[in-house]
């Protein structure tokens, strides 16, 4: 798995990294995102970034609402970074280029994802974490 460090989330039922694995088919895909809704998402503040097609197969959003967040975790095969520069660059280099071959691949998590990107997100996160723990008991 490659998981951004400031993102975590609260699973509902079936744990979504398992999940993942689980929907990973390495013969049709490069990379298998875990995405989420903006009704499920905690602390984010931009738009859409993937559409999904019947089969699960992603393309970029554009911004449409009915679109899913990129929820910060991913299998991804190692072929993908064939010829990659070296040096800090973006995930999205091999996002488009998984697109571009058809190899893109999305599975929608069941939960709460929070994002903490800025030390101002972090009350939002806390009290998400809150209600989260207060629906358990």
């Amino acid at each position: 798995y490659i998981i951004n460090a400031d993102t975590f989330w609260i699973d509902s039922g079936q744990p979504s990294l398992k999940r993942l694995a689980l929907a990973w088919d390495a013969a049709r895909m490069d990379i298998l995102l875990m995405l989420t809704d903006l009704d499920s998402a905690t602390g984010h503040c931009v738009g859409t970034d993937f559409l999904v097609a019947a089969d699960g197969a992603l393309r970029r959003s554009k911004g449409d609402p009915t679109g899913l967040i990129y929820a910060g975790a991913a299998i991804i095969h190692p072929r993908i970074f064939k010829d990659a520069p070296t040096g800090s660059h973006s995930l999205n280099v091999y996002f488009d280029k998984a697109i571009a071959a058809g190899r893109l691949f999305g599975m929608k998590m069941n939960g709460r994802w929070i994002t903490v990107g800025t030390p101002d997100a972090i009350p939002a996160a806390e009290a998400a974490v809150a209600g989260a723990l207060a629906k358990a008991v």
